[in-house]
Order: C-alpha cells, then structure tokens, then sequence
C-alpha cells in the first residue's frame, strides 16, 4: 500500500515529546554531532521550491553547503517529514522537529564516528536454539536452518571480459556453471561484453529489460558462475515485503508469548517517533529479541551481487531501499529503520535489476529516478537459426522440426500481450521436445500450447499459427 500522508523517517509525525527523548537517546548515542548545516538552512532549501523532492534537498544540500551526499539525506530525513508517492519521496518542513545535524562514515559496517569498530553483533540463533556471535565485519559463513551469510570471496587477477574473477572458495551463493549463446549488439560488442562492462561500474546499477525467455537471469547467472561471484536472485512478484528484503526482530529462543509483545512494540513505533527496536528498549524486552538481516542487506554488506526479478511488478513500498543503495559508490547506504541504523555497502556489491516490457499485464510504470541510476539493456530473443540450434541442443528434435518450433515461437511472440497471454520460451520449446518423445511432433506442439490457456477465445488463433507453420 502506497503511503500518501506526511510522515517522518520512521513512519509517523513526531509529537511524543517522551517518545522524542528516548529515540535521541538511543539512535544518536554513538554518534559526534556537528552542527554544518542550520535548521534555517534546510528550511530556505525545503521551501525554495514548490514541490520539494529528496533528491532537489540533497542535491542542495551538497551544491550549497558542501555536505557530504550520504550525510545530506539524513539530514533530511530527520529533521523533516516525508511523504511517498507515484515513486517519488516528497518533503515538507515541519518547524516541531528538533533539528539534528551529524556525519556518517563508514564501509560495510553500521555508522558510528567516535567507535573504533561497528558496535557488537546481535547473536544469531542456530538450530538448537542456543546464540552464536558472529564477526559482523567479517561475514563470517552462519547457517540459520537454510541460510547463509557469508563474505564474497576476495578478487583475484584474472577478469572475466571486465569483471574480475574471485578466489574460489566454495561460496554456497555462487551458481553453478552453465552453458550462455552470447549475443552481438554492435560493433563486435556481445551482450556479455555489455553487461560485464556495466556491472563493473560501481557507480550504477543494472537494469536488462526484454520480453520473457530473452535469457535476462541467464546472463546474470552465467556472467556471476565464471567469476565466482555469489549472488542472490529475488522474484518481486511472489509477495516479497520491506522485511524480508532488509530485515525484522525475531525471539531470540521460542516465540511462546513474545510475538504479542512485538507486535506491541511495533505498535508503540507505529505511533511514535521510535524504531522498533527502540519501542523494545522501552519495553524492558530488547533483549529477548534478535535482529535478522534480510536477503538485501546479506547482500548489500557482504558484497554479493542481487538480482531483482520483475522490479516493475514490485509493490511500492519495497522499492525505497533501493534508492539509497543504488546512490554514487561514495554515497551509497542502506537504511534499517527499525534498528535506527546505516550500513555502508561491502564493494563488490552490485544491483541488477531485469524487468518486462510495460505493456505487460501486472506490471507498475518504472520510476524515472530510479532508472536514472541505472545502465539500461535491452535483451531480445536469439536470432531464429541460433534458437534452432538451441533447441536441438536441449532436445531429440531434428532440424526441420526445430526450425518450426521457432517459427511458430515468433508468431505467438508477435501476438504477446496484446492479443495473446501466453508466449512461447525457449524453457517452453524444450517442453514440447520432450513431449515429442511420446508424441508426435505435431500433438506435442498442440499439447503445451493450447492445454490450460487462461482465455479460451485464444485457442483459435494459436491453432491458426500451428496450422501455418506445420499445415
């Protein structure tokens, strides 16, 4: 649900004057304030124009007061109120807020000026329910049933095309080798080629655009195997929250009677200006919780690469993490709200993104910002006798029933959306050669293709298409 009222940094107007103290007390207790900007500064800058983005203040902040990007967009954030909408976050000044000024510094570990190191890791719990401490800098390798978070291993000399290949250390996140038919674009340039040279640009990230089967998370896969790069792939359109991409407060041990009281404790937070974990704190319970980081900050700390399937079809509020991280390599963080908290990424990091087409059903417009912090690549089908051969390569198909599979591929694509709500992939010509073992080539076509359509005023002209293809 897309939040439309003004709120501050952590979802609600600030008013508590109680809440307000403690939240001090907490989120800034390791931090050396510095006054570098005054409220009067932020407020001329929040009110110069009339529809005051976080990026117009930013910007601001840093081409006036020569701040620090990272540090302008706390500076905002708390000292303002913030409202989300088609995409963008808009800023109001609101003179109530106690105006805080500080600096941020850091890599890979949670922002803290006057400490020698990140502050002491919450304990994981493992399977028998006892703690274990991890070195939080480090990423040391911690199972948690099926999990892992574990440091990409470090570079190595070799690259792969632009991309430099890691020491192999049996990462459990690096996929396995496979198989790619790479693509010219241009110029003797392959999609290969193209991609390595974009992902290895730390300043952006990469969005690979294309209809489906044009081989997107392929690419990525392939390209993230030969460089041993771990790598972890989100689909956003199988009901993936804020939680779990950043992370949420779980009991330490059992959950017998404290989910309730987490839930009070997001309640307090819901109508405060606290974290969660400051509402817990408040509570006299913060310690029968544990902090679990989510699959994007895994990622985003320990320098995998994150592939966001279907960014388009991702739910608005999970899209504002991306945001900060896909800043300029010197400004990049990421935000836990509920911990009061910002990490610094670890530098192998990298954001991929792969979206469809969006004349797709299902599919939400792309926000101009956050494609303006992208490369943008285009992914189309493999030429019609480069597929052939694929699918003889995946199938016992001969040549001339490849090459009518294809055709008959490019006549369904040509109909897709529009017209019609199924295509054909390439996953999908390869389904029809294993039918054909069974059956014959032509009922192993009709078999995929027309069983289980979703509008059945579309099996006629499917059936027209085999018909012109096979007679």
């Amino acid at each position: 649900m897309t939040r439309t009222g003004w709120q501050n940094r952590s979802g609600c107007q600030t008013r508590n004057r109680k809440h307000k103290d403690l939240y001090r007390k907490h989120a800034y207790r390791n931090v050396e304030v510095k006054q570098m900007v005054t409220k009067e500064d932020l407020k001329a800058i929040v009110e110069s124009v009339d529809e005051p983005t976080l990026d117009h203040c930013v910007s601001s902040l840093q081409d006036e007061h020569g701040v620090d990007r990272n540090e302008a967009r706390h500076l905002v954030l708390v000292n303002t109120l913030q409202r989300f909408e088609g995409g963008e976050t808009y800023i109001k000044f609101d003179d109530d807020i106690d105006f805080e000024s500080f600096t941020n510094s850091g890599q890979g570990q949670t922002v803290s000026d006057n400490s020698d190191s990140a502050p002491a890791p919450d304990p994981i719990p493992d399977s028998s329910g006892m703690a274990e401490t991890i070195d939080w800098d480090a990423g040391s390798v911690v199972f948690d049933g099926d999990e892992v978070d574990a440091e990409s291993p470090p570079e190595t000399s070799e690259s792969y095309h632009h991309v430099p290949i890691r020491e192999d250390a049996s990462h459990p996140l690096v996929p396995s080798d496979r198989e790619y038919l790479a693509q010219e674009i241009s110029d003797g340039v392959t999609d290969v080629m193209e991609f390595t040279f974009a992902v290895q640009n730390s300043d952006f990230g990469v969005l690979l655009t294309g209809e489906p089967g044009t081989g997107k998370g392929h690419l990525v896969k392939t390209v993230a195997a030969k460089a041993n790069i771990p790598l972890i792939r989100i689909n956003m359109g199988t009901g993936i929250t804020k939680e779990k991409l950043i992370g949420r407060f779980v009991p330490r041990a059992n959950g017998d009677g404290l989910n309730g009281q987490l839930d009070r404790a997001k309640n307090i937070a819901a109508d405060s200006d606290l974290s969660v974990g400051e509402a817990l704190e408040s509570l006299s319970i913060r310690e029968k919780f544990v902090w679990k980081d989510g699959w994007f900050t895994k990622a985003f700390k320990n320098g995998w690469w994150i592939l966001i399937d279907e960014i388009n079809a991702a739910p608005p509020e999970t899209m504002m993490p991306f945001f900060g991280a896909l800043e300029d390599s010197q400004s990049r963080s990421l935000e836990l709200t509920e911990r009061s908290q910002t990490i610094k990424p670890h530098p192998g990091f990298r954001f991929i993104a792969t979206r469809n087409p969006s004349h797709h059903r299902g599919t939400n417009g792309m926000n101009d910002a956050l494609k303006d912090r992208m490369f943008e690549l285009e992914k189309d089908y493999l030429p019609k006798r480069t597929e052939a051969n694929l699918v003889q390569s995946m199938t016992s198909l001969n040549d001339e029933q490849a090459s009518q599979l294809v055709e008959i591929a490019a006549a369904i694509r040509a109909g897709y959306p529009e017209q019609l709500s199924r295509t054909l992939t390439p996953r999908g010509m390869q389904r029809i050669g294993q039918w054909a073992d069974l059956y014959p080539f032509a009922t192993a076509v009709r078999k995929e293709l027309l069983e289980g359509l979703d509008f059945e005023d579309e099996r006629d002209p499917i059936e027209r298409k085999i018909e012109q293809v096979l007679g």
